[in-house]
């Protein structure tokens, strides 16, 4: 019983950002959906039919709604069927890998400008690592902790992301500037 929740935490290790957030996180299996309520936007996830892979449940959807407004709709794969959603303001912050079944992995905090009827992406923020490959009973990829801090400044909102420990080969910090559209 240790052992499998001490794995499920080392799955979910990228995706701890900072406490501040309040991230909604899901893991979902084929065939299942998850739905969460932030302020006036249900954002839904759910897995999608896709024809190719061994894994059906990496192949998902993400339903967004603000009050009155349209359902709008972006697909994503996401391995394990695992991520987080988050809102700032009218910014929507989606966090997933991918990568499974292979020694790499890439993790993604994409960010999207919600409006009642459209989704538009405004910046995608990638990491890419490699699994231990010397040790294939080791299934859980290096440990990267990224922070995330976000400031919102009169035409832009600024988000930073950095790693608590500098490592060889990865930027310690990244900034992201997104203008402000109401």
């Amino acid at each position: 019983m240790k052992t499998a929740v001490i794995l499920l935490f080392l799955a979910f290790q990228p995706f701890l950002l900072i406490a501040d957030w309040k991230w909604k996180e899901f893991g979902l299996s084929e065939g299942s959906k998850k739905v969460f309520k932030i302020g006036k936007t249900r954002i839904t996830i759910q897995t999608r039919d896709a024809d190719a892979g061994d894994f059906k449940e990496d192949h998902l959807i993400l339903t967004a709604r603000i009050a009155r407004g349209r359902s709008i709709q972006q697909w994503f794969d996401s391995s394990y069927g695992t991520g987080a959603v988050a809102l700032y303001d009218n910014l929507l912050l989606l966090k997933y890998g991918i990568g499974r079944g292979t020694c790499a992995r890439d993790e993604h905090i994409k960010v999207y400008r919600l409006t009642r009827d459209s989704m538009e992406e405004v910046c995608d923020v990638q990491t890419s690592y490699y699994v231990d490959s010397l040790k294939p009973n080791i299934t859980s990829p290096d440990r990267i902790d990224y922070r995330m801090k976000a400031e919102k400044k009169r035409d832009y909102t600024v988000f930073t992301f950095w790693t608590v420990q500098p490592r060889r080969g990865i930027l310690s910090e990244k900034k992201v500037m997104v203008k402000n559209v109401r």
